[in-house]
């Protein structure tokens, strides 16, 4: 509200003056699912993007939080979604996966049967998005069920309604690997091969 709307062009060209090597990320979240208010939060962020163009604002790449969650996955367009990130690669522009964690409401309160539901959650996403080769980049938002905002308990939207612990990570508490984890894993070693990053815009 103080600098006013073009406060983001000069961040990003103030960084790149600062560091002309740094790779300049925009991140942002709630554009993986095609619910109403997400499809037409891709469409703000394209323009954007454009935006940035125009002004000659530099940028080298997107983040995409991917909050994932049991519930939300039925909403999830395997085509759509693709698209989009072809759009993203049409500007240019990386794409990093930058938060990746599974929220597991809504899903059985078995672990096993809970844990193969977070596992497939991970791999339909990341098989889609990993198809597309601007994808160069995925970090997990914490490893380990030990600690997560999800488990926090902070948001009543990743709050499990049967009072458990949430599972929603590669790993559980004793740091031990879970479907999840195998998941991730075959997904990132069956995607295409990366052999150079996409230019700069």
């Amino acid at each position: 509200d103080k600098i006013g709307p073009d406060y983001l062009d000069i961040a990003f060209r103030a960084a790149r003056a600062a560091d002309p090597d740094a790779k300049l990320v925009y991140n942002d979240f709630g554009v993986e699912f095609s619910s109403p208010d997400q499809l037409d939060k891709r469409r703000v962020l394209l323009d954007l993007l454009d935006g940035f163009r125009q002004r000659g604002t530099p940028i080298d790449a997107v983040g995409l939080q991917s909050h994932l969650s049991i519930a939300d996955m039925a909403r999830f367009d395997d085509a759509g979604f693709a698209r989009f990130l072809d759009e993203l690669a049409a500007r240019g522009l990386e794409v990093m996966l930058t938060e990746l964690d599974c929220i597991d409401k809504g899903a059985p309160s078995d672990i096993a049967a809970r844990d193969a539901a977070v596992a497939a959650a991970y791999k339909h996403y990341l098989d889609v998005a990993l198809a597309s080769r601007a994808v160069t980049v995925v970090i997990n938002w914490g490893l380990s069920d030990r600690s997560s905002w999800v488990i926090s308990g902070g948001d009543p939207l990743a709050k499990r309604t049967d009072g458990l612990r949430p599972r929603p990570l590669p790993f559980d508490t004793e740091l031990r690997p879970k479907p999840a984890y195998f998941a991730i894993a075959g997904a990132l070693r069956h995607a295409p091969q990366r052999t150079s990053s996409p230019r700069r815009a």
